[in-house]
């Protein structure tokens, strides 16, 4: 049964969503490229089986609402838009934990929130600061590097090597 809701309602959600949903759209169709956004999803089997979305069909739908505009929203985006701010949300309130290896320099908590479109590195997160202590805990270093920095940095550890 749909639930029926008014312009201010859709506008709350569009907004919170916008909020939550902090990464451009060009950033989203890089992280899609990006092999380590598997170090923390689920395959599209696993993700069947236990009744949730896939990790990568996540970020799709995400990156296909990104730049559409309000006007364009229907009830799938909404429902979508709900789905995905709840987990945003759940995800900003827990600890990072460790790191997924010693060359992969982000934990599965990170790479879950970049996966529903969210870069915590980024100045505007409300995570922005735990992530720097996070780093600081687990690198040393004063702050976090730059989300572009670490793209980069995937993208280079998982090229195959020249001949």
């Amino acid at each position: 049964m749909a639930v029926k809701m008014d312009l201010t309602q859709k506008r709350r959600i569009f907004n919170e969503w916008h909020k939550l949903v902090n990464m451009t759209k060009r950033e989203l169709e890089l992280w899609c490229q990006n092999p380590w956004r598997r170090r923390a999803s689920l395959g599209a089997k696993r993700a069947a089986e236990a009744g949730v979305y896939s990790g990568l069909r996540s970020l799709r739908n995400i990156t296909r609402k990104r730049d559409m505009p309000l006007i364009r929203w229907g009830a799938r985006e909404f429902r979508e838009a709900a789905r995905e701010i709840a987990f945003n949300t759940r995800m900003l309130g827990v600890s990072p934990g460790r790191p997924v290896t010693k060359n992969i320099p982000m934990s599965r908590w990170e790479i879950s929130l970049r996966n529903w479109g969210h870069d915590p590195r980024k100045d505007s997160s409300t995570a922005y600061d735990k992530i720097n202590r996070w780093w600081r805990q687990y690198f040393g270093d004063k702050k976090a590097p730059s989300s572009r920095a670490v793209i980069r940095a995937a993208a280079q550890a998982e090229a195959p090597a020249k001949a």
